[in-house]
């Protein structure tokens, strides 16, 4: 079958499909790729990001994946009026970041184009002339589109993570209750720091979070630094050392795995070999431990976040996906993390786990846990940070290949 004949084949087919699919109005989703070639992990990964906002906005009776020669979609039956369905197609098309790599068409009885409605015609990614016009007289060569496309994807993508992760700190930190971490209601046992030190980490963190996205190996753990550096210089207190740890390293990967099409657990695998190196050199026993976390590797062994994140976040992982309130997943991350900040303590870490286990098991108790550990001044930050990882990942794991894993 040639090229032209299959184009053909597949568009035929998905007609069809339309015919046969449901009594509702429906929306087509396709990553719009020009070329012969219509399927790529970028398209892939656009289906993802798109297929989420249309789950969100519009009331989905049911939807369908449908791999095709002529780009693979998504048909969907919505249970609401077209003319709504098609307003939030062009919004997302017309304001989106991304949205002129997509097409959302809408059918009802025939389909719903953007002059029955009164909009004007799409964009050309390029000169953002009428796109018909450059698509019929092949004003650009594919070459410059396909590279603005992926140029658009690639920024797009860096920041959108990075404003994710600085959201799942966010939502940590106005969390409440959280033992005795720092909240909007009080400072938990810190003395030396409060609401207005973590709301500028934020502002601090932002910018490094976007250049861990789009780093590659060799300059990461220089950028870490540089970053780690920020914080004590325009913060003054060590808010965020952890999370600047976890999310340095995790950002760069989750990037790569998204745009190439990897599963998630293939992602998370080249994190753990890449944390495995730095464990190793950082607890090179041959120095004098210059750090917290060193110091208590070479007196007792723990391992803290870098060990967490060496063996794949097992903290997270044992129990994740879990529906639960923001508190239990807190208390499900503490009770197996090796949280560096509750080590040295006066109180006993065992007795402790063993109470947030009885927390996590018999909810009822989880009240007179949170109040006894509150009284001893327990504040499990290492905890805290692994829980923002949670809530990135809840924002952002359903664009991989294949799902949430």
């Amino acid at each position: 079958m040639t090229h032209a004949t299959e184009m053909l084949a597949a568009r035929s087919e998905r007609a069809a499909r339309f015919e046969s699919y449901s009594s509702l109005p429906v929306l087509l989703l396709k990553a719009n790729m020009p070329g012969e070639a219509k399927n790529d992990a970028l398209s892939s990964f656009l289906l993802n990001l798109f297929s989420g906002y249309i789950t969100q906005l519009l009331p989905i009776k049911h939807s369908s994946f449908h791999a095709s020669a002529d780009g693979d979609y998504i048909l969907y039956a919505v249970n609401g009026d077209p003319g709504d369905m098609k307003r939030i197609a062009v919004f997302l098309e017309t304001h989106h970041a991304l949205g002129a790599y997509v097409d959302i068409d809408c059918f009802a009885s025939g389909r719903i184009t953007r002059s029955t409605l009164g909009f004007s015609p799409r964009r050309c990614w390029v000169c953002h002339d009428d796109a018909r016009v450059c698509a019929r007289t092949g004003r650009h060569r594919l070459a410059q589109l396909l590279e603005k496309r992926r140029g658009d994807i690639e920024r797009y993508t860096s920041s959108a993570l990075a404003r994710e992760a600085v959201q799942a700190l966010r939502k940590e930190v106005f969390m409440y209750p959280s033992f005795a971490l720092v909240s909007p209601k009080d400072t938990g046992r810190h003395a030396d720091m409060n609401l207005s030190h973590f709301l500028s980490a934020f502002e601090v963190l932002a910018p490094f979070f976007s250049a861990y996205a789009d780093a590659s190996l060799h300059v990461l753990r220089k950028i870490g630094r540089r970053g780690e550096a920020a914080l004590q210089r325009d913060v003054a207190v060590n808010t965020h050392k952890g999370a600047n740890y976890i999310f340095g390293l995790m950002l760069p990967f989750y990037k790569r795995a998204l745009l190439r099409g990897h599963a998630f657990n293939d992602m998370l695998e080249a994190i753990m070999q890449t944390a495995r190196g730095y464990m190793r050199s950082d607890f090179d026993t041959s120095g004098e431990p210059s750090t917290r976390g060193e110091r208590l590797y070479r007196k007792e062994g723990v391992k803290g976040i870098r060990g967490e994140a060496a063996e794949g976040f097992p903290s997270i992982f044992s129990w994740y996906p879990h529906r639960a309130s923001k508190l239990k997943k807190l208390v499900a991350i503490a009770a197996r993390a090796e949280d560096t900040t509750l080590h040295g303590r006066s109180y006993s870490l065992q007795a402790i786990r063993r109470s947030l286990r009885e927390a996590e098991e018999d909810s009822g108790t989880l009240d007179a846990v949170q109040a006894d550990l509150k009284r001893q001044g327990v504040s499990p930050g290492g905890a805290a940070d692994l829980l923002a990882v949670t809530f990135f990942l809840e924002s952002t794991d359903h664009l991989f290949k294949g799902g949430r894993p």
